[in-house]
């Protein structure tokens, strides 16, 4: 009996080790264990350049750019690996056909089959669809199939919205339920202080109507507006510096807040919005509507809000940010609008005013760049000015003091070389450029002596001169503290980040802002995000790159970004999503590569509405096929892309762009953005002549 015993109590011990084993199986294998497999294609590189081919590197894109993980892509002549993603018939597997899709399991490995890209698209959504980042795995038992519609409109998740005719493009408000710490929302008043005119507090009161409308277009909702001279009420949403502070709600301390710090916060039953006393309470709203309501601002014609059943704002909320760059700028055209620009907290006044009420801005005395010509007309735009010539530097002198003693606002004065590589060969600038050990010897020493002579009458004045074209090879002498160096390496690859150690074109230019950032604490970059040659027509594709060197020029302590953008027009590319998507990374140093990508596809979801699954499918082909290259500003579509690959899925791009053209676009706004793609694509194959 004894002896019984102990066996069933064995057996006992062991059955929990057995059932955790079996549920640890259930839970599927881990993403970096997986190989993906593609079958291979003797011949040339077109035929051997299949949908499955093209499917096996979207899809290690798609996990790179989700989860983090870049998965090994092999054809399947190579030994097999433990864990495997076949695509397509890839190691004799059964091929599927037409616009139809399968995902199965089959043992270990996983079988993805798919007749055209986009199916294949449609078929890692149903693989990736239940993967979090917190538990990157692929699921352990999957069996499904379907089929994709070319001509079935995608139906949003979310409103278009009107700010300035208070409209949405649904019939019920997106958001069913608001709630402050569980208490409805029709119980709040928003508070805010009266400001005078002509005073950057306007900026408050501007904030408090823009939270308003907001909330009505979300929920329907209209909230009073009262100024913080009234009773204090239990529940309000504080907007701004106001009385209530040290009075009902604790004082706040703004110290080290600067002009744009923001502040979201909730205590007691009061909902808080304020920081610093330019931006930051402008900027605390349009933060809580994107991060709390669901409202996104891609474009000045396109902004939406998300559906939610139910949103509630905790009770212990506390959001602090402060931006890491202190000048934020991008002159493409869709972000010019003054009140957009302000939601994308751009600060800059080049080719915007940005007006008292949205806090004013980070403001240049006179010129922006190239200023020699211009403001101190020291040399015609051709050429450059002689920096050894004492008769030269007074004359800039004196202008420099008159400009400075002109200012109210601003913070820079931009003492910059004119746009050519014609720099004075005199023997006193020789000498100078020798001793430094380059050609910026000369200027910086120009600039330094500038900085020194207007310290004392004018100490928080800078001035602003660029490392561009024959001087953005560092000097010995470091730029004074009252110096912005602005380092525009217009040569460099836009395909590679600047770090990129497999680019040798980068590999100077690394060095050199490098080298700017050894001497100077006060570095901003022009970043040539672009392409010029073909005037804003062809697809440039260096969306990944610029994420990469964001992150690069965040570790160097880069305090400034200027993106070159276009200017004259819309463009035909996707200019306005990498306007955005600049916007973001001036803000946020931490945005993850991730969250980064999920951006890219939100965008696109709004910017081409009905369209945008096949737009989504276009964007992401001609990454792929641009992976690799490497191009600088001024280029061709060879360049760029490779012509073998995109002459390989021809018919593909075709069949997607008949099918956009064909939807019924109720928006025309969302038709205005795909017409101007469209003729962006026309021109890429006439470019590549396939």
């Amino acid at each position: 009996m004894k002896r019984v015993f102990l066996v069933l109590l064995c057996i006992l011990m062991v059955l929990p080790l057995t059932a955790c084993k079996t549920k640890k199986e259930e839970k599927g294998i881990e993403i970096s264990k997986y190989t993906i497999v593609y079958r291979e294609v003797k011949g040339s590189y077109v035929e051997e350049f299949t949908v499955n081919k093209l499917a096996a590197l979207r899809l290690q894109d798609t996990v790179s750019r989700r989860y983090g993980v870049t998965l090994p892509v092999v054809k399947d002549s190579e030994k097999e690996a433990e864990y495997e993603l076949l695509i397509g018939d890839a190691r004799g597997h059964e091929a599927v056909e037409g616009n139809a899709y399968t995902v199965k399991n089959e043992e270990k490995d996983i079988s993805i089959s798919a007749g055209t890209t986009y199916a294949y698209s449609e078929a890692f959504e149903l693989l990736t669809e239940n993967i979090t980042l917190e538990s990157p795995v692929f699921p352990a038992k999957i069996d499904k199939k379907g089929e994709v519609s070319y001509t079935e409109q995608k139906s949003e998740d979310f409103v278009y919205v009107d700010i300035h005719e208070m409209k949405i493009s649904g019939k019920e408000h997106p958001v069913k339920k608001l709630t402050i710490g569980g208490v409805d929302i029709s119980k709040y008043k928003i508070v805010y202080h009266d400001w005078e005119m002509k005073t950057f507090g306007l900026n408050e009161v501007y904030a408090a109507e823009e939270l308003q409308k907001y909330i009505k277009l979300a929920t329907g909702v209209e909230l009073e507006r009262v100024t913080d001279d009234t009773e204090p009420s239990k529940y309000e949403i504080v907007v701004g510096i106001t009385s209530r502070e040290g009075d009902v709600i604790d004082k706040i301390d703004r110290t080290g807040y600067g002009e744009e710090t923001l502040l979201i916060k909730t205590e007691g039953t009061r909902l808080i919005l304020t920081g610093a006393e330019r931006r930051g309470t402008l900027y605390a709203v349009y933060s809580f509507l994107e991060e709390y309501i669901g409202a996104r601002f891609f474009g000045e014609d396109c902004e939406i809000i998300y559906f939610n059943d139910a949103i509630d704002i905790p009770k212990d909320t506390f959001n602090e940010q402060k931006p890491y760059m202190e000048f934020r700028d991008c002159d493409q055209y869709q972000i010019f609008h003054h009140e957009y620009a302000a939601k994308r907290k751009i600060n800059s006044n080049n080719r915007r005013v940005m007006n008292y009420y949205l806090g004013g801005n980070f403001s240049f005395g006179g010129e922006f760049v190239h200023t020699m010509a211009t403001t101190f007309d020291l040399a015609p735009q051709e050429t450059q000015p002689c920096f050894s010539d004492e008769e030269i530097y007074q004359k800039t002198l004196e202008r420099l003091r008159t400009l400075c003693s002109r200012l109210t606002d601003a913070k820079i004065v931009s003492v910059t070389q004119n746009d050519n590589y014609d720099y004075c060969k005199c023997s006193a600038c020789s000498q100078a450029n020798v001793a430094e050990g380059s050609l910026a010897g000369s200027l910086i020493r120009f600039i330094n002596r500038l900085a020194e002579d207007i310290e004392t009458d004018y100490p928080e004045i800078k001035i602003l001169t660029l490392a561009y074209m024959f001087s953005i090879d560092p000097p010995k002498t470091a730029p004074r503290d009252n110096v912005v160096v602005m380092y525009c390496p217009i040569e460099s690859c836009c395909g590679c980040p600047l770090n990129d150690p497999e680019c040798a074109k980068n590999e100077d230019f690394k060095e050199d802002l490098e080298g700017w950032c050894a001497l100077s604490d006060n570095i901003y970059i022009w970043y040539y995000v672009v392409e010029y040659t073909q005037d804003d027509k062809l697809p440039f594709m260096n969306f990944d790159s610029i994420y990469e060197n964001y992150q690069y020029f965040e570790e160097l302590g880069v305090n400034g970004m200027f993106n070159e953008g276009y200017l004259h027009s819309e463009g035909n590319e996707f200019g306005a999503l990498r306007a955005y998507l600049v916007s973001l990374l001036m803000w946020d140093k931490d945005l993850t590569k991730e969250e980064y990508n999920a951006e890219i596809r939100a965008f696109i979801d709004a910017y081409y509405g009905e369209a945008s699954e096949l737009v989504e499918e276009y964007f992401f082909t001609l990454e792929i096929c641009s992976t690799g290259k490497h191009f600088a500003q001024y280029t061709t579509a060879a360049a760029i892309f490779k012509t073998e690959q995109i002459s390989a899925v021809k018919d593909e791009l075709e069949k997607w762009w008949d099918s956009i053209e064909s939807f019924d676009i109720e928006s025309e706004k969302i038709q205005k953005h795909i017409n101007e793609l469209a003729l962006g694509y026309k021109y890429l194959k006439g470019c590549l002549k396939i």
